[in-house]
């Protein structure tokens, strides 16, 4: 007997579905509901479970009906996803229900879906992808020798002008067009107090006016500089126009890195090699590793810009909406872990779900159509696969493989994992991380 009794379009990738549930079915599990609340409800007058099952259902008709639907609906579901060979992305969501717990009527309920949008992708190797050399020069090598040795170095003052490079002791304070000299309140005289600051002149965390403005000056020496507005594109009136702010700053002290001799001795003292060439070759390894790294990551975004360029697609909201939570959700646990009170803090999280919109239309969008080159070139994850991707999750939560498997069985996420395998596995093959699979290895959903 079908269930569906009717699928029309609701939209890009959605369906509306009218699905009956006999009454048969209905009347049988309202039954089974009546005498659950009849064993446990407490009615004046009546000793517990000795209640009259016609009045238990009119007592408490609303929560049983709740309850009838809350188990029934979802295993209608399955069966008509069954029947009509829906993709559904997620849960249906229910439109209404047609459920009268004193009528013999079936029960009919409206479920809409989103469901996987019908797209072949058939040229996902001609994606032309990066190829940055992996190999790692001397002078790279050179170079991270030379930060370490200068981030190594002692400060040892200089009697000479502020160079390139140098750590200068200041003084600063701000001059608001003299108004320092006009017998302002206590809080602007405060505004005029020296700030002390030690800047390295040329470090990108430093003010470039701020750099280009004591480069030249000996200790004792002084000098004023500005700094520039931001530039304001839009059409403002002079009194919103940012102002420029002067600043009057003095040398206290000059001091200049002293390095120390490129040696073994150097690489002795950084703690774990014996001569400055098993430094070298340390190096020359992280260098390449991150190479590799970069390469890796180069490629994989140019494979999926490239995909969703080529196939552009009407996204389902709600999907969309739900990794949207989860971008939120994994922003909010990053927040925690650096300390942030997450509830008391002021987080405009309006505006943060607003800028992670873009980031969660692509995450689904490289899936569904990672989903479809899985489909279309049987790019699947191997049973060892799995597998080692169940021990990773079993370390990281302090148990074992099987009862990580069987806890995302029970709670219907072991499929999610092997999809995502999949899509991964897929990825890895298309910019050339791994050979095309021999075969599943039996790593078919169950």
């Amino acid at each position: 007997m079908s269930v569906v009794q009717s699928i029309e379009d609701a939209g890009p990738s959605r369906k509306r579905l009218a699905i009956e549930i006999p009454a048969a079915a209905v009347e049988a599990e309202t039954q089974r509901v009546v005498g659950e609340f009849s064993r446990h409800a407490e009615i004046p007058g009546f000793r517990k479970g000795k209640v009259p099952k016609s009045l238990v259902k009119k007592r408490f008709r609303e929560p049983i009906q709740q309850e009838v639907e809350e188990r029934l609906l979802p295993r209608y579901w399955e069966l008509a996803k069954a029947e009509s060979a829906l993709d559904a992305l997620l849960p249906p969501e229910v439109e209404k229900v047609e459920f009268e717990a004193e009528s013999e009527d079936p029960m009919i309920f409206v479920a809409l879906v989103d469901v996987r949008p019908d797209v072949e992708v058939t040229d996902a190797r001609t994606i032309e992808l990066p190829d940055p050399t992996l190999e790692v020069s001397d002078d790279e090598v050179g170079e991270t020798l030379e930060d370490l040795r200068r981030r190594r170095g002692n400060w040892v003052p200089v009697d000479r002008a502020a160079a390139q490079g140098d750590l200068v002791s200041i003084e600063l304070v701000p001059v608001e067009g003299g108004a320092a000299d006009e017998g302002e309140g206590e809080e602007d005289a405060a505004d005029q107090e020296p700030r002390n600051l030690s800047i390295e002149i040329g470090d990108s965390r430093v003010p470039e006016e701020l750099s280009l403005a004591v480069t030249g000056l000996k200790e004792g020496q002084e000098t004023e500089y500005t700094v520039a507005p931001p530039t304001v594109e839009e059409e403002t009136s002079d009194e919103e126009r940012p102002e420029a702010r002067s600043f009057r700053v003095k040398v206290t002290a000059v001091k200049e890195r002293e390095l120390v001799d490129l040696d073994d001795e150097f690489a002795k003292d950084l703690g774990q090699y014996e001569t400055l060439d098993q430094l070298k070759d340390d190096i020359r390894a992280q260098l390449s590793e991150t190479k590799e790294r970069t390469r890796s990551e180069e490629r994989r975004r140019a494979l999926l810009d490239g995909l969703r360029e080529r196939y552009p697609l009407e996204l389902p909201d709600r999907v969309v909406a739900q990794q949207l939570d989860e971008l939120l959700r994994d922003y909010a646990g990053e927040l925690h872990r650096r300390g942030v009170d997450v509830e008391n803090a002021n987080i405009d999280w309006a505006g943060v779900r607003d800028s992670l919109e873009d980031q969660a239309k692509k995450r689904v969008h490289s899936r569904l159509l990672l989903d479809a080159v899985v489909a279309q070139e049987n790019l699947r994850a191997t049973e060892s696969d799995l597998e080692s991707a169940l021990q990773s999750i079993a370390q990281m939560e302090g148990v074992s493989p099987q009862s990580v498997r069987q806890s995302l069985d029970r709670s219907g996420r072991l499929g999610e994992l092997r999809s995502q395998l999949d899509r991964d596995i897929a990825v890895q093959v298309l910019v050339g991380e791994r050979d095309e699979p021999t075969s599943n290895d039996g790593s078919e959903e169950e």
